[in-house]
């Protein structure tokens, strides 16, 4: 069983990658149970595992502390990765969900306006 390395933390939107790596998206909550930095840590990341041995192999990246991460795709090669991002913001007007492409490990902002992402 795959578990976040952080008890704040859990795991969701499990996707293979290349290789027969598994991407999840960590989100972190605080104590309150907010999307707020859990433990000083971001809100949001990126996480490769081993499945066979569910082992952390790294984080590929961390997301700004009010990321909320809604949707994760892989395409079918694996290579490509997008991310939907809808950040939590106390002013609604502020909120602009964007897609993003993993793209030597740091995310590139491709749209906004979504509220989902697929290959």
């Amino acid at each position: 069983m795959l578990r976040s390395p952080d008890a704040n933390c859990y795991l969701t939107y499990p996707q293979f990658r290349a290789g027969g790596r598994l991407l999840v998206a960590e989100q972190c909550l605080a104590a309150d149970g907010s999307t707020a930095p859990a433990n000083g840590r971001h809100g949001a990341s990126l996480l490769e595992y081993d499945p066979a041995s569910g082992q952390l192999s790294g984080a590929l990246v961390r997301l700004r502390a009010s990321s909320v991460v809604t949707s994760l795709s892989v395409d079918a090669s694996g290579q490509h990765v997008l991310v939907l991002d809808f950040p939590s913001s106390p002013d609604p007007g502020e909120v602009k969900p964007t897609a993003y492409a993993l793209r030597d490990g740091r995310l590139v902002a491709v749209f906004t306006g979504a509220y989902d992402v697929a290959w």
